[in-house]
């Protein structure tokens, strides 16, 4: 049997977010990719099944719960958290931090999971834990009116350990949108994405002055790293429009290359 190089972490339950999008208008013009919809919902359903695939090779035994707005029946470990009213972008992550009432971890579709995590990447005095900053910007850019707390972090969302999920914090960062990111011209003006959960979530941790633990390995940016430093990595991110093929690409040349992982 194979065995990773070190004590692996026990993660009992994983939360997934799986949405067909009817059009692409939530895609600001900064960007300057303009992909056809239907491309987009091949592109995400194909990253969803390997998601699925990846956890039950590294986590079989974990349950995987999944968000959605469309209807699906649960089959064994794969249960489905129907909300018929769920938004269909990125502000759908709020639910994640109550959705279920256990510790839990959250991950993008477009992440590679090379090893497995390892316990001291789970350790955290925070109710959440995100793993890398999207950027250094200052937020109060993105706001008219001054906003609660400094934040000159933006941290990426892709990836989240909820150890103490709460209602309380879906509710505040509903609030936060609602009162200081809902000027969708102005963020897109400022170079931004108006429905980005990012923003009231980083704008969270500065208000109540959380640690979030950052480890270089873990939720590592393919845009960042060359091919072969995935293989020194816990996974990678293909964040941002242009890298999803590339996802598709390189997860098949890593499943057949998973060996040289492992010791």
């Amino acid at each position: 049997m194979i065995q990773p190089r070190f004590t692996t972490a026990v993660i009992d339950n994983f939360l997934l977010i799986k949405y067909g999008k009817k059009n692409l208008n939530d895609i600001p013009s900064h960007v300057g990719v303009s992909p056809k919809v239907d491309d987009w919902n091949e592109w995400q359903e194909k990253m969803f099944r390997t998601m699925l695939s990846q956890l039950n090779f590294f986590y079989p035994k974990a349950t995987v719960h999944v968000l959605t707005n469309e209807k699906h029946k649960d089959l064994k470990k794969l249960v489905w958290h129907y909300r018929p009213d769920l938004e269909p972008n990125h502000t759908a992550k709020f639910e994640l931090y109550s959705l279920i009432d256990a510790p839990a971890m959250y991950l993008d579709t477009d992440i590679i999971i090379v090893r497995n995590f390892n316990k001291r990447q789970l350790t955290t005095k925070s109710p959440f834990n995100l793993y890398q900053l999207s950027s250094t910007r200052n937020l109060q850019t993105l706001c008219r009116k001054p906003l609660p707390a400094e934040a000159k972090q933006q941290f990426n969302c892709g990836m989240i350990w909820i150890p103490r999920p709460n209602i309380a914090i879906t509710q505040e960062l509903r609030s936060l949108k609602e009162e200081f990111f809902d000027e969708k011209d102005w963020i897109e003006a400022n170079r931004a994405w108006f429905n980005n959960d990012e923003h009231p979530t980083s704008l969270l941790i500065a208000k109540y002055s959380l640690t979030m633990n950052q480890f270089r390995e873990v939720n590592s940016f393919r845009s960042k790293c060359k091919y072969d430093d995935i293989f020194q990595m816990q996974s990678i991110h293909y964040t941002g429009v242009r890298n999803k093929k590339l996802f598709v690409k390189e997860y098949r040349e890593l499943c057949k290359a998973r060996v040289r992982i492992f010791s």
